[in-house]
């Protein structure tokens, strides 16, 4: 054979080889497998609030300042595996610790799982590439590939106090990938 016809079949097999690799690579992991910074910001809110005069709660729409209208969001990758999902199906998972801080604070505030531990810090990202956690007695929902997301608080209101101290909320806003230096 001819050192040029060898030379192509090389380069051939090369680029077959490097497609595969690139099919085969689950895209959860390639999505997001990787620690990252969102600079997250509240498009919209509404709320519970009590009408002292009519003496009853309303549904109100809220104006974007307060907690968690402005907010960082950290994921640190900790590390990819597989499971079977609640229906049996097998799913490519990913495993954060998340952490959220108030833009103005420097705190970082730990975004938790349920429960108590240290397995109540490690958030799972399965194939829906939904990130959900709480902190600050707040709910929130980060879906990685959409960079939308949504933080509900639900307390209030039900306890029976006609006040607004503690009034539910949702909130729903995007997050843009912070570049880290």
């Amino acid at each position: 054979m001819k050192p040029r016809k060898i030379r192509a079949q090389i380069i051939y097999a090369i680029i077959l080889a490097t497609l595969f690799a690139t099919l085969a690579t689950p895209v959860s992991y390639a999505q997001s497998s990787e620690s990252a910074g969102y600079l997250c910001t509240s498009n919209m809110a509404v709320g519970f609030a009590y009408n002292n005069s009519l003496k009853k709660w309303e549904g109100v729409h809220l104006g974007l300042q307060g907690v968690f209208s402005k907010f960082t969001l950290r994921l640190k990758h900790l590390k990819d595996r597989a499971r079977n999902n609640s229906a049996g199906e097998h799913e490519d998972i990913s495993d954060y610790v998340a952490t959220i801080s108030e833009m103005g604070t420097s705190a970082a505030i730990p975004c938790t799982f349920g429960g108590t531990g240290i397995n109540s810090r490690i958030i799972v990202v399965g194939d829906d590439d939904n990130l959900v956690c709480a902190a600050k007695r707040r709910r929130i929902t980060f879906n990685l590939e959409s960079g939308r997301f949504i933080s509900a608080f639900l307390f209030g209101y039900v306890d029976g106090i006609e006040s607004n101290d503690n009034m539910p909320t949702m909130s729903g806003g995007t997050c843009e990938k912070m570049i880290e230096k």
